[in-house]
């Protein structure tokens, strides 16, 4: 299945609204050396919160059977240490369990934790497809439910209602609901705590439309989710047919995805409801175990998974959580076990190593960033109410850039830990590895093109 291009090229400009000048700022600039500057406020909150949740990973039924590999297990603890992990629906492991198949779902939940964050938050996939009455099978998650609960999973709060049924074959929106409504009243019998999401589509506003969302409500629908598979590719060989500055402009920094399924709700007892990206990547030529993008295994696969979630966060309010598929295997898609550094289970891939990153420094309430250099994203967080950590993208082709950047609402102190990877790090382009260093100030920043840096520290 080929994912077709969705949006329109636009380049992306002012992404951020200037700051007001405060008299508390304090200035690193000492001379300018690139067309602009950047600006952030630590005294100006945008009102909005980024997730750990955003730079979270999909286990597909496509690459996930490795939990039980001691090697990936080691590595992902090393270097993933996922905040956010979805156990997609094409597991059916509500299926296994009514079957009295455990394998699978002791080989699943028995070794997870062993790599996550503490307090991973997991989706759980359930209902893969409508195959038996709606009845049975909101019964079957929810005695799927019930098992977890008495077995030391009840921190498993997030449910995934069905996959792609908007194909082989298509179910109509009223099949759709009736499904929905039967599941999601079954699960919530079992906690109303529970987040039960939907709808089981991959293009976002398929099913997540003001049709569904009239006739399911707020109450059963806890959010909004959908697969991004945005950029272009041909078969057989599944390489990129999107040129980069598309790739990390108008679908990524720029990504419209978001926006349409915000759209498709408007007017909707959802119109606000969480938004969520089950899985995503560039793209694909075929699936199903046929032909993934080579293209996924490099050092582009970072860059693009950086403008890709800042793009998502940036473009609407409430964006809950966005999963890479796959964590493991699955050709040229898995953080680890890429096929581009030869399926080893020792070896992470570029989008990998920023989910990781990110998903451990980048979160926390953002704040006001002012920016005017193009092909440059800036994003501004405080993880702690001392601390700080700033994602800077250059996704411009060829150019360097050195950033001069003033801080306004506190006054960064002692060592500033930078962290980048890209076009230029070690082992590029198949292969990049992050480099590590300290950055002595603020007041001169340089940044190779296609290169992401991540900037953290303490704040008085």
């Amino acid at each position: 299945m080929t994912e077709q291009t969705r949006f329109p090229n636009r380049r992306d400009a002012l992404l951020i609204a200037a700051a007001a000048a405060s008299p508390m700022t304090r200035s690193f600039i000492t001379a300018a050396t690139a067309a602009g500057g950047t600006q952030v406020n630590f005294s100006a909150p945008t009102g909005k919160t980024l997730n750990k949740s955003m730079f979270g990973f999909s286990c597909s039924y496509w690459g996930g059977q490795h939990f039980t590999d001691a090697t990936f297990r080691a590595t992902a603890k090393a270097y993933l240490k996922p905040a956010c992990l979805i156990f997609n629906p094409d597991w059916d492991l509500d299926g296994k369990y009514a079957a009295g198949d455990m394998t699978v779902i002791n080989q699943l939940l028995g070794n997870y934790r062993s790599f996550c964050q503490s307090g991973v938050r997991i989706v759980m996939g359930c209902c893969y497809k409508p195959t038996l009455p709606a009845s049975t099978m909101a019964s079957r998650a929810a005695n799927y439910a019930r098992w977890l609960n008495s077995n030391g999973y009840s921190d498993i709060l997030d449910w995934r209602v069905g996959s792609m049924w908007d194909s082989d074959p298509r179910s109509s929106i009223p099949q759709v609901v009736s499904y929905f409504n039967a599941v999601s009243d079954a699960l919530h019998a079992v906690n109303p705590s529970y987040r039960v999401w939907a709808a089981p589509q991959w293009n976002p506003g398929v099913y997540g439309n003001a049709s569904f969302a009239n006739k399911v409500g707020s109450t059963r629908c806890n959010g909004i989710a959908w697969m991004t598979y945005d950029c272009a590719a041909k078969a057989p060989d599944g390489s990129l047919t999107d040129p980069l500055d598309v790739i990390y402009g108008p679908k990524g920094v720029s990504n419209q995805d978001a926006v349409t399924q915000r759209n498709a709700l408007a007017g909707t007892p959802l119109a606000n409801t969480p938004l969520g990206v089950a899985e995503w990547n560039m793209g694909e030529a075929t699936i199903g175990g046929g032909t993934t993008i080579p293209q996924n295994g490099r050092y582009m696969s970072g860059i693009y998974a950086a403008c890709l979630t800042y793009g998502l966060f940036k473009s609407v309010p409430n964006m809950d959580f966005a999963c890479l598929q796959n964590i493991v295997a699955y050709g040229y898609e898995g953080a680890i076990g890429n096929k581009q550094q030869g399926g080893s289970m020792a070896a992470v891939c570029a989008h990998g190593y920023f989910l990781g990153k990110a998903g451990q420094s980048l979160y926390g309430p953002e704040y006001t960033a002012t920016n005017n250099i193009a092909d440059l994203a800036i994003l501004a967080v405080k993880p702690t109410s001392t601390t700080f950590a700033i994602l800077l993208i250059n996704y411009d082709l060829t150019n360097a850039r050195t950033i001069n950047l003033s801080i306004s609402g506190g006054v960064p102190s002692g060592r500033i830990s930078r962290w980048e990877i890209g076009k230029s790090s070690p082992s590029a382009p198949n292969s990049p590895t992050p480099v590590t260093s300290v950055q002595a100030g603020l007041e001169s920043i340089s940044i190779a093109s296609e290169t992401i840096v991540i900037l953290t520290g303490q704040l008085s």
